[in-house]
């Protein structure tokens, strides 16, 4: 019995060390890095602390060119900071049906997330689940919780004149090759969209018409519900 329990403290206390022997790691490749100009920013950044934990951190990298095309780092930089925590807001991840009254109920869509968007974003995603009609709308769609000042498309929904906070904004990414119904016509690819969970519920609301004009206010709408 003591030959056991000795074993037990040898196992760990050898477990103890490895776990505080662990060599702090940034995981450059499980963040999203976007170059723009002199411009590198790595956004969530998973690092491996000397203990095993794993902290996120926001990295931006500023460079300066010379006369001979030689790179040197910008005064003040790398900037890096903590990442903000995700806003997962009250979006549900699941499988989605669309209205029973369409293509026999087979609107079927898979809505993903939350991810990591740009600035304080969030990002959910929606694509069209295995047995779906082919005339779903929309066959793909992203879009972004937060702040609309920290929305990628931040720059299009001020032109439209789009400010209020009740919707999550996003763009359509494919939109379905038909005509048949009130919706086709309403979520063209690239359109954008305004998207809210209410309950089990998710509706999404279209803020483009049918020549590629953004508007102030949406002018159709479809409701998803989750499947049970």
């Amino acid at each position: 019995m003591a030959s056991t329990v000795g074993l037990l403290l040898a196992m760990s206390g050898a477990f103890a060390q490895s776990a505080a022997a662990a060599t702090p790691t940034p995981f450059l490749q499980d963040s999203t890095i976007v170059g723009a100009g002199a411009t590198l920013t790595a956004t969530r950044v998973p690092v491996e602390t000397s203990t095993g934990n794993i902290v996120c951190q926001n990295v931006t990298i500023q460079f300066l060119a010379n006369t001979k095309g030689g790179l040197t780092l910008a005064p003040g930089y790398p900037k890096i900071q903590p990442c903000p925590p995700l806003i997962a807001s009250n979006f549900l991840a699941g499988n989605y049906v669309g209205p029973p009254n369409i293509a026999q109920g087979k609107y079927l869509v898979t809505m993903s997330g939350p991810a990591a968007g740009s600035g304080g974003s969030t990002a959910w995603s929606l694509l069209t689940t295995k047995g779906a009609d082919p005339c779903t709308v929309p066959l793909a769609a992203t879009w972004y919780t937060g702040a609309i000042a920290d929305n990628p498309l931040v720059t299009r929904l001020k032109k439209a004149g789009i400010t209020t906070t009740e919707y999550s904004y996003g763009i359509v990414g494919v939109g379905p090759p038909c005509i048949d119904s009130q919706y086709d016509r309403n979520f063209p690819q690239n359109g954008l969209i305004g998207a809210k969970q209410i309950g089990q519920v998710l509706q999404i609301f279209n803020f483009t018409d049918i020549f590629g004009n953004d508007l102030k206010v949406p002018n159709a709408m479809i409701p998803y519900t989750v499947l049970h």
